[in-house]
């Protein structure tokens, strides 16, 4: 990459067929002391072990110095390539006859057809409905193919291929994860060549993926089969294909989009296919770490959207909190306190706030600070209250704020869209029953989804 001479493959992909023709140019990039009168590029392509399938070399080229130049074309039938039908990964290898540097590329190769598996003894779905938990409950192995559960937003962010840039602070919005971590000698992948990390063949399958945040629902000696590494601003254990024990059964779980469609263009994820339902229905299946069914289905909880509505009559509220009320200074983020806030007290409430990003003032609000690792608003209540929490989210500076919120306890979650249309900002509402607040307490998660952070504005609690 900084050598003085570099040769270059300009490759139109990465992973390809046995019945296909390898093709690409070759390009070398001259930043040596001087031009080069009859540049001889040669290739190599061989496997990991530097065993050598096929090779050869362009004639001679000029090459100016300070200048990419093309050499030529080169063409490799890949047919006989495979051992078996087996896929496989090759080396391509550039350099310039003559010179030490060298250049090379991992590329994959995979079979036409894949060999039939025999999945009678799997129930393969992409719901955990009634169906599924009683497989596992009656000892069965379950494929879960889950890249349509969760949030459409919130979870493809945690199973990204491309890294985040630079840091979620200065550039929130983007994708929540540094790359891939993966298990490369777990059976799992006996038909899927891949390295520890999450290399070029991942690009397509990571597409349209979902990962699932396993953070306090596993032990911590928990391991994900692959693993999307998490920006250190908000850490968590993520995974995108994982297994548990459940109950008498066992399920494996794949957040990658392996539907047909997506396979029929892909060979990467039609392999990877294969490979998951032919560990399966094998004698490797066998997950190491048990977990109930309530803590597997609030993994995939039921995500609904929040409507926004118009403000209430705070005048009639129980309790209510404005954010930040009493803060003073503008402009400024500070760590929050409760003598920050400014309450309209009641006897039978009280609050907490947990793991706030701060509190906030400027000329258009007062607020708590949403970050990263969210927040959890505990409302103190009567243990047989029934009644309405209202929430007041603002954006009024145009950052494409968004969120997820859930009452602990209820397996169901709420997405806050993007609320910054209105200056004032958006005001909605979470029914509590008396079973949300059954300890005393009624505890709400709020995590952001988009934008930099959220901005609580105000908590009004209502009867009824």
């Amino acid at each position: 990459y900084c050598s003085p001479r570099t040769a270059l493959a300009r490759i139109p992909k990465y992973t390809w067929i046995e019945n296909e023709t390898l093709t690409f140019r070759v390009l070398v990039r001259n930043d040596g002391p001087a031009p080069i009168e009859k540049g001889r590029v040669r290739w190599t392509l061989r496997t990991p072990a530097k065993v050598v399938l096929k090779e050869g070399s362009l004639p001679g080229k000029a090459l100016p110095r300070g200048r990419v130049s093309e050499v030529g074309k080169v063409e490799i039938p890949l047919q006989g390539i495979l051992e078996s039908g087996k896929a496989r990964r090759l080396d391509l290898v550039l350099h310039l006859a003559g010179k030490p540097e060298k250049n090379s590329y991992h590329l994959w190769v995979y079979p036409k057809k894949d060999p039939p598996v025999d999945t009678k003894d799997v129930l393969l779905t992409d719901k955990l409905g009634g169906k599924a938990l009683a497989a596992l409950e009656a000892g069965k192995r379950v494929l879960l193919f889950a890249s349509r559960l969760g949030d459409p937003d919130w979870n493809r962010k945690l199973a990204a291929w491309r890294p985040l840039y630079w840091s979620l602070a200065f550039f929130p919005g983007q994708a929540e994860t540094l790359g891939l971590l993966v298990r490369a000698d777990h059976p799992v992948f006996k038909g899927f060549p891949t390295e520890d990390f999450g290399d070029w063949q991942w690009r397509g399958v990571c597409r349209g993926g979902r990962g699932f945040d396993l953070t306090g629902l596993v032990p911590p000696g928990f391991r994900p089969i692959a693993q999307p590494v998490p920006d250190f601003h908000a850490p968590r254990k993520i995974g995108t294909i994982f297994q548990f024990r459940v109950g008498k059964g066992k399920i494996l779980v794949c957040g990658y989009d392996l539907s047909e469609r997506k396979c029929a263009s892909d060979p990467a994820a039609r392999r990877l296919r294969w490979s998951l339902l032919r560990y399966a229905s094998g004698p490797d299946f066998d997950p190491p770490f048990g977990l109930s069914p309530e803590k597997l289905k609030e993994l995939f909880p039921n995500v609904e959207e929040l409507t926004f509505l118009p403000r209430p009559d705070l005048e009639k509220a129980l309790f209510r909190i404005d954010c930040a009320g009493n803060y003073k200074a503008s402009w400024k983020n500070i760590p929050w306190k409760p003598d920050l806030d400014l309450v309209f007290p009641a006897k039978e409430f009280s609050y907490n706030l947990k793991r706030s990003g701060g509190a906030w003032r400027d000329e258009h609000c007062s607020a708590w600070i949403i970050g990263g690792r969210g927040a959890v608003l505990v409302l103190k209540t009567p243990k047989t209250f029934r009644g309405k929490v209202w929430l007041h989210f603002t954006d009024w500076n145009h950052n494409k704020r968004r969120g997820m919120i859930q009452v602990q306890g209820r397996r169901g979650r709420f997405r806050l869209g993007p609320h910054d249309k209105d200056s004032k900002g958006v005001w909605t509402v979470l029914e509590i029953s008396p079973r949300d607040a059954a300890r005393g307490e009624v505890r709400i998660v709020i995590r952001r989804t988009g934008g930099p952070n959220l901005m609580l504005a105000d908590v009004a609690l209502f009867g009824g």
